[in-house]
């Protein structure tokens, strides 16, 4: 049998699935449930702009080694950016973060190991 014979059997085929797509809001099927994050997040910090805030703390990997990660927060307490902001993320351990708000920025700063 040819291919191009196979056509009309394919489209009748997909017509007759029944299928439909129709337009309108997409609805969700579960409710997302918050999860245990898999290493350790410490030295958290939190500042505000008057309006919202900016969490930060050191996220530590498998390796060890902590990364800088933030979330920026309405005062009702829902995260405002859907994904978390990687501040500083780099092969250096990145430690002991501190946060504060002033002249209209946030200023986040941390420490890195030296080597000497």
């Amino acid at each position: 049998m040819r291919p191009i014979a196979l056509l009309p059997l394919l489209l009748t085929l997909t017509l007759s699935a029944g299928a439909t797509l129709v337009p309108g809001n997409a609805q969700g099927v579960t409710a997302p449930v918050p999860d245990v994050a898999p290493f350790d997040q410490t030295g958290a910090q939190i500042a505000t702009d008057g309006n919202a805030f900016l969490a930060v703390w050191v996220d530590h990997t498998l390796s060890g080694f902590g990364d800088i990660h933030g979330s920026r927060v309405s005062p009702d307490g829902k995260r405002l950016d859907d994904d978390v902001l990687r501040i500083s993320v780099y092969d250096t351990n990145e430690d002991r973060v501190a946060l504060a708000f002033g002249g209209g920025r946030y200023l986040v700063v941390w420490a890195t190991p030296t080597l000497m």
